[in-house]
């Protein structure tokens, strides 16, 4: 199933009004697929991964997605959703919830533990004791045992070195032929270049609102543009017929006459 936002608003509410994030803001996710989500600060990419999860609410539109319990967040500074002692207890935390018998428990553990390549030994360890890109596994973890359709991650590499940004972007890649659709907010362009299959770019807090919105400020700028050759145009013009003048003169009636 795709991820769909169909003319959606966001607002933070603030002591003195609204805070607009984005609205009319629409836009697909294709199914199985690395979607990534980039763009400037403060345009509402790490808002728009709250949104799908269903951690937060648009004011308007429409967002069509998967259940919430068949998403999974992991958020930019993982220990933030760390809570157990070890992790073992981490990873299996979601499974412990669903009631399972023990040793289903422990070979779902083992499974996603092997698949990601974790070290069986760190199982003992506190997730907070763990390296950069540990702890960023191990989150993933906390959710891949869940079996979830969408996996959400933001900036998922931030601070990693290339080793290991480079396995995980292949653990995500393959994640996506295992019928999990992956939507990543992520600022490294060499990242995005090589492993997108699908990008979606907020340049401000209004764009991809609509096609005929960006047109019609394309079409304003053409006709700024067109207005200051006319200016440059009539000033010369002027410059060459009233030689006396002040230079401030001439600006003054190339200003009068546009």
């Amino acid at each position: 199933m795709s991820i769909k936002f169909d003319n959606v608003k966001f607002a933070y509410k603030e002591y003195n009004g609204d805070n607009v994030i984005f609205e009319n803001l629409s836009f697909v996710i294709p199914t199985n697929e690395i979607s990534f989500i980039t763009g400037l600060s403060g345009t509402g990419k790490s808002t728009i991964l709250k949104l799908i999860k269903g951690i937060l609410r648009q004011q308007s539109g429409e967002i069509i997605k998967p259940k919430n319990t068949e998403i999974g967040l992991v958020f930019q500074h993982p220990e933030i959703q760390f809570f157990e002692s070890t992790v073992k207890k981490e990873i299996s935390f979601g499974l412990k919830n669903k009631k399972l018998k023990e040793y289903d428990i422990e070979k779902k553990l083992f499974d996603i533990v092997d698949k990601l390549e974790l070290n069986r030994e760190i199982l003992e360890k506190s997730p907070f004791e763990l390296s950069s890109g540990e702890k960023r596994i191990v989150a993933i973890a906390s959710i891949l045992i869940m079996q979830p359709k969408v996996l959400l991650l933001d900036e998922p590499t931030a601070a990693l070195d290339g080793i290991t940004t480079k396995k995980i972007m292949n653990l995500l890649k393959d994640l996506t032929k295992e019928d999990i659709t992956v939507v990543i907010v992520s600022h490294n362009e060499k990242i995005i270049d090589k492993y997108s299959d699908n990008k979606i770019e907020l340049k401000n807090r209004k764009e991809l609102s609509n096609k005929n919105r960006i047109n019609k400020i394309q079409t304003e700028i053409l006709k700024i543009d067109s207005r200051l050759k006319l200016f440059v145009s009539i000033f010369l013009v002027i410059f060459t017929i009233i030689k006396p003048f002040s230079f401030y003169t001439y600006i003054y009636v190339s200003l009068v006459i546009i």
